[in-house]
């Protein structure tokens, strides 16, 4: 873990050094002239405190309509760290029936682990060269972020606005194309996340908010 923490100083999650299963290039609604990476605070969106918690009920929903229950799974954030200037949490437990361990930051306009799994980043963001695994997913992905001024309806309560990550990529040794959205709600963090396999999807696996707390 010290050789990761390390590398992270400024860029953290601009540099090379993981692997990658294809070929694909990022492309983010944005262009040079419009940073705003010195005014977006992606921790609005994904709050970063010890004691905070999210419980999620998970579905799969098949072409006929039938939809079957598949689960709970909860995160929480245990603990947190001074790493090299960079305040790091332990986000820890389980996400769309995947364990999740990771200690994760806000920098430079995205909520990245330490192992360069971007979670979260602010819309516009600009980065036009480079290939980021996601939450949970061992494999690189297209990334955009948008905002959605629509309500989105979770067990866990009515959320505006949303803002919709997008994640694209292929599967390894096969030919379907993922489509993941992770919704966040200021204050609150994920509400909703959907995975589309295409084409000839089996079936749209999706899990929602139950139940949340975020610290003071």
């Amino acid at each position: 873990m010290s050789k990761v923490f390390l590398s992270i100083p400024r860029l953290i999650f601009w540099r090379a050094g993981f692997s990658v299963f294809a070929a694909c290039l990022v492309c983010l609604g944005c262009s040079k002239e419009e940073p705003i990476i010195s005014t977006c605070k992606p921790e609005n969106f994904f709050p970063l405190e010890r004691g905070n918690y999210w419980i999620y009920r998970n579905y799969k929903e098949y072409p006929d309509g039938r939809i079957d229950n598949g689960g709970i799974d909860s995160m929480f954030i245990s603990k947190d760290t001074l790493m090299l200037g960079y305040r790091f949490f332990h986000l820890e437990g389980s996400f769309h029936n995947k364990p999740v361990s990771y200690f994760i930051t806000s920098a430079d306009g995205r909520i990245v682990s330490a192992d360069r799994f971007v979670f979260y980043q602010c819309p516009r963001l600009f980065n036009s060269d480079k290939l980021f695994p996601v939450m949970g997913f061992d494999f690189p992905a297209i990334l955009s972020t948008s905002r959605l001024d629509s309500l989105i309806k979770v067990p866990a309560g009515d959320f505006q606005p949303v803002m919709l990550f997008q994640a694209q990529s292929m599967l390894e040794d096969t030919i379907l194309i993922v489509t993941y959205k992770t919704y966040f709600a200021r204050n609150t963090g994920i509400v909703k996340f959907s995975a589309r396999p295409e084409p000839g999807r089996p079936y749209v696996s999706y899990s929602e908010l139950v139940r949340f707390h975020i610290s003071d």
